[in-house]
C-alpha cells in the first residue's frame, strides 16, 4: 500500500510533528510512502532531518484551486497513492479535485488531532465530508463531536490515542537526587508542575494562584514550556513575586527531554481550559506520577477521577489549592494513584500497540 502524508501547511505544531511521525512509521513498517511539504517549511526541514521521501507542493499553491488539484495530481500519479493521509478540512477538498485527475481514485483519510465544536453543516463542508473516505481521531469525545457537528458518519470513524516510549519514562531508569541536582531543583521539596506553551488557554495562572493559595510548607512550583504569550507569562511572574515566592519557583523554558523533568516531580498537574488530548499528562502518569487534570476535552478520558488522578473543573482555583493539599496531606494515597496511572498508560499509550491500530486501520479503509 502506498501513503501519501500531506503536510503542505505554513504553520508548526503538534499536527506537523504528528504527521511527520507517521510518516516515519510507514517507513519502519516497510510501506512505500512519501511526504508532501512546502519547500523550507519546518515540516519540510523535520522531514529531510529524518531522510523521508519528500515531494514538495509550490508555495503557491492554493486550496480548492483546480491548477494546483491538477500540480498534485501528477504527483499522486507518479507515486501510485493509494491513501492519502490529511490533517485539516481544507485539505480533503484540495485533493478531492485532485483525485479527479488521478488514475488510481486514492482513499482520504483526516488524521484530526484538534477539536473545535463548530457546526459544519453548510454546502462547502457538506461537500467536503462526503468526499471523505474515513477519519481518525483522538478520543471518544472528538469522534462524538466530529459525527454530530458534520454529516460524516459516525462509523466511519476511528478513536485512536496517541502512544509514548514507554520504557523511556520508566521511572526505575531515572536518579531523582541526581536530576533534580541537574535542573537546579531542591532536593526535599514536594515538587508541582505543569509542562506546555505558556499562554492563557493552557492555565498556568490558574496552577499559580491555586500553589499561592495553598500554603504547602516546604512545596516549590515548575513552569516549563515556550512564553508565547509574554504579557500572560509577566502577569504570573509578577504573582510570584508578590507573593514573595521566588524561592519557591523555577521557570524552565521548552525541553526536548521531559523524560527528565518529569522524574523530578511529585505530583503533574494539567490546568487547562481546553485540551484536546494531553500528550504530556500520559508521559506524566508513565513516569510514575500523581496527576491532576481538568474534566476538559479528553483528559476525563484519561484520568478517572479517585482512581488514577484527580480531576477539577476549569478554572477553579480553589478546588485545585484544596487537591494539591490533599496530595501533599496524604502520601499513601497519592502513590496508589501513581502506581494506578502507570499501570493505565503500560495499558493503554504504547507507541507500538497505537502505531499499529493507526495502520491497521488505514489499510481496511485502503483495501
Amino acid at each position: 500500500m502506498n501513503f501519501c502524508f500531506f503536510n503542505a501547511y505554513p504553520g508548526f505544531g503538534g499536527l506537523e510533528i504528528q504527521m511527520v511521525k507517521r510518516a516515519i512509521d510507514a517507513s519502519d513498517l516497510g510501506y512505500s510512502y512519501f511526504i508532501f511539504t512546502l519547500k523550507d517549511s519546518k515540516a519540510d526541514l523535520l522531514s529531510r532531518k529524518n531522510n523521508l521521501n519528500i515531494e514538495n507542493i509550490p508555495n503557491y499553491f492554493r486550496y480548492l484551486d483546480i491548477f494546483s488539484a491538477y500540480i498534485i495530481s501528477k504527483i499522486l500519479n507518479k507515486q501510485s497513492t493509494d491513501i492519502c493521509i490529511v490533517g485539516k478540512t481544507e485539505s480533503i477538498g484540495l485533493l478531492s479535485l485532485a483525485r479527479k485527475f488521478c488514475k488510481k481514485k486514492f482513499k482520504i483519510v483526516l488524521y484530526q488531532q484538534m477539536q473545535s465544536g463548530i457546526i459544519k453543516k453548510d454546502i462547502y463542508h457538506n461537500w467536503v465530508y462526503k468526499n471523505l473516505d474515513a477519519a481518525i481521531v483522538l478520543t471518544n469525545i472528538m469522534k462524538k463531536e466530529l459525527s454530530e457537528t458534520t454529516i460524516f458518519p459516525k462509523e466511519k470513524i476511528k478513536a485512536i490515542p496517541y502512544g509514548i516510549e514507554l520504557e523511556k519514562f520508566n521511572p526505575q531508569n531515572n536518579n531523582k537526587q541526581n536530576l533534580r541536582a541537574k535542573f537546579g531543583l531542591p532536593q526535599d521539596s514536594f515538587i508541582i508542575a505543569c509542562i506546555g506553551r505558556i499562554e492563557e488557554h493552557k492555565g498556568q495562572q490558574v496552577l499559580t494562584q491555586a500553589f499561592i493559595k495553598a500554603k504547602l510548607q516546604n512545596s516549590f512550583l515548575v513552569i516549563c514550556g515556550s512564553a508565547d504569550d509574554k504579557e500572560y507569562f509577566d502577569y504570573i511572574l509578577k504573582e510570584i513575586k508578590a507573593n514573595e515566592l521566588q524561592n519557591s519557583f523555577k521557570y524552565i523554558p521548552f525541553i526536548e527531554n521531559v523524560n527528565e523533568l518529569l522524574a523530578c516531580l511529585d505530583v503533574f498537574v494539567m490546568p487547562s481550559n481546553s485540551e484536546t488530548f494531553g500528550l504530556v499528562l500520559i508521559e506524566a502518569m508513565a513516569s510514575g506520577l500523581a496527576v491532576i487534570g481538568t474534566n476538559s476535552g479528553g483528559v476525563p478520558e484519561i484520568i478517572t477521577n479517585k482512581r488514577n488522578g484527580l480531576i477539577f473543573g476549569q478554572k477553579d482555583i480553589n478546588t485545585l489549592s484544596d487537591l494539591l493539599s490533599f496530595y501533599y496531606k496524604n502520601p499513601d494515597i497519592r502513590n496508589v494513584f501513581a502506581k494506578q496511572a502507570r499501570t493505565d498508560a503500560l495499558e493503554n499509550y504504547d507507541y507500538v500497540t497505537q502505531r499499529n491500530k493507526f495502520f491497521e486501520f488505514c489499510e481496511s479503509v485502503g483495501s
